[in-house]
């Protein structure tokens, strides 16, 4: 562990954890993709690799490249789904009012994909806008089941708790948590501050 830290302090990189260190210490080969900054959202396949051999797609597909393609066909999805991204369309029909095709986009998620907390979130945030109060604290109770660290959910349930519930204490205490969780959360920070006023005026 000494030397994976001693090889990453020689890159300028600083590590808190041990795990990190052995993790990053053992990494021969990091590919990132960052859409928007390193790459346009568009891709194209320009080479194919077999042992011993390269291809160039430019000028269009050599024989020798078909096994290797045709491989990568196979490992495809026919139709490809990243649930985080079916929770943001979620997202953005809930915030532009179309909270049912949220739900329906959140049901066929959680369906494929049971323990995404952030399918979880979704849901509860439209239970919530739609008063349905014991459903949205299932839903956001199972986002903080999934992950324990989800901030959004925590100050989701102080909502529920203060506003729909009128527990201000209860609202304190998730918002504490979230806060601890993220202690750049201004959003939290922001009705914690009003809960206490609140709680003072008591």
């Amino acid at each position: 562990m000494a030397l994976g830290s001693l090889r990453l302090a020689r890159h300028n990189v600083l590590v808190r954890r041990s795990a990190v260190v052995e993790a990053l210490g053992a990494t021969t080969l990091l590919c990132v993709d960052k859409t928007g900054t390193i790459t346009e959202n568009r891709m194209a396949l320009r080479s194919v690799w077999r042992p011993g051999q390269r291809f160039e797609l430019s000028g269009g597909r050599p024989a020798g490249a078909d096994p290797v393609v045709h491989a990568a066909q196979l490992a495809s999805a026919l139709r490809p789904h990243d649930p985080i991204a079916e929770c943001r369309m979620a997202s953005s029909y809930y915030a532009t009012g179309m909270k049912d095709s949220a739900m329906v986009v959140m049901r066929e998620t959680l369906k494929r994909d049971p323990k995404l907390a952030e399918g979880y979130f979704v849901r509860g945030s439209a239970f919530f806008s739609q008063g349905k109060l014991d459903d949205a604290v299932l839903a956001l109770g199972e986002t903080i089941h999934l992950d324990p660290k989800h901030a959004r959910a925590h100050a989701s349930m102080a909502r529920i708790h203060w506003v729909g519930r009128g527990d201000l204490r209860a609202g304190i205490a998730e918002l504490e948590r979230a806060v601890a969780i993220n202690p750049q959360f201004g959003y939290a920070h922001h009705q914690l501050a009003f809960l206490y006023t609140e709680i003072g005026d008591l």
